[in-house]
């Protein structure tokens, strides 16, 4: 039964207890889905920083490898640079000690090197002939004490052509050695001789010399009058 009013009408009481119910659980719900959209922003936004560190810690990392690897690179161009300078002087110093008869029309490298290995062998060669001419020397000599005609004989100057100039070997007496050598190589400049080295070594109290010469044309030499004028020479200075 629905109750009459004063007035004798129907009056419809709503209860208001099941709305408000009804509010309060949307509220709820409203209150629910923006914490959830908010946590997923916040989520997002801690994600985003972590990937903008990640990436700055990567380029980070790799400015570190470049600038080292530009670091190693440097260093190894200045050691490159270092050896080929070393190389370019020893090459050098190798062309400034060779005979030019020996490096004359050759222009590289590899032709200079095998150059200096005959050369080298040329000299071995000579220190075996001077050996053999030593014990020639020995046996003619009695091994005994020699007189000044026996250091002024022929045999202490020997002259053998050679392949561009002349070689010209001397054997002395010690107290023949020192001004000879420089006398020696005064005469064959004036003679048009160019001495390009000299080796000497001493041996059985008596001082051998090699002597290399440049020399344009070997036949307009008169090598018997040169090897008489470098005896003088050896004579004169005992």
């Amino acid at each position: 039964m629905f109750p009459l009013d004063q007035n004798g009408e129907l009056s419809f009481q709503i209860s208001n207890d099941s709305y408000q119910q009804r509010q309060e659980e949307e509220d709820l719900m409203f209150l629910e889905n923006m914490s959830h959209v908010e946590g997923i922003n916040l989520a997002n936004s801690i994600a985003h920083g972590h990937c903008r560190r990640g990436k700055k810690s990567v380029a980070d990392d790799s400015k570190s490898n470049n600038d080292d690897y530009n670091k190693r690179k440097i260093i190894h161009r200045d050691i490159e640079r270092k050896r080929r300078q070393e190389m370019a002087n020893r090459y050098t110093f190798l062309r400034s000690i060779l005979p030019l008869e020996y490096i004359k029309g050759r222009r590289s490298m590899c032709d200079h090197i095998t150059a200096a290995i005959n050369y080298i062998k040329h000299l071995q060669n000579n220190i075996k002939q001077l050996e053999i001419k030593r014990e020639e020397l020995k046996k003619s000599q009695g091994h005994g004490e020699e007189g000044r005609s026996s250091h002024c004989s022929s045999d202490g100057v020997a002259i053998h052509p050679c392949r561009g100039g002349l070689v010209i070997e001397i054997t002395a007496g010690l107290q023949e050695t020192r001004f000879f050598i420089s006398r020696a190589l005064k005469e064959l400049h004036g003679g048009g001789l160019k001495a390009i080295s000299c080796v000497s070594y001493k041996e059985n109290q008596r001082f051998f010399h090699i002597i290399h010469c440049e020399a344009s044309d070997t036949e307009c030499i008169d090598l018997s009058r040169l090897r008489k004028r470098l005896t003088d020479i050896v004579c004169l200075s005992d």
